[in-house]
């Protein structure tokens, strides 16, 4: 509840509970080979003075990156164009995310 509260606080006008989500949020999930993030922007707009305000957090999501599959298990995965068995460091185990709110 405090946390809500600070982010519903209006410091322009100095309401409490002035702010309303006036856009859908923005999911940004960021995949590399060595880590993966989730990104929530949520768009915040006064309901008495119009001061707008993005908050940026994980939101209680935990991200973790799935593990590289061994060499021994990829040389029997056939490409799908090609036919060809090689191995890619892109083969992995997919990555997590999970909310734990």
């Amino acid at each position: 509840m405090a946390n809500y509260y600070r982010k519903a606080f209006c410091e322009v006008c100095a309401r409490e509970f002035a702010y309303e989500e006036f856009e859908k949020p923005d999911l940004e999930e960021i995949s590399t080979s060595e880590d993966y993030s989730l990104k929530i922007t949520r768009h915040w707009k006064c309901k008495y003075c119009g001061n707008e305000k993005l908050i940026t957090g994980s939101e209680g999501f935990v991200t973790t990156k799935g593990e590289k599959m061994g060499f021994s298990s990829l040389v029997k995965i056939p490409c799908k164009n090609c036919g060809k068995t090689t191995a890619y460091e892109e083969y992995k185990k997919p990555d997590v995310k999970k909310n734990d709110g």
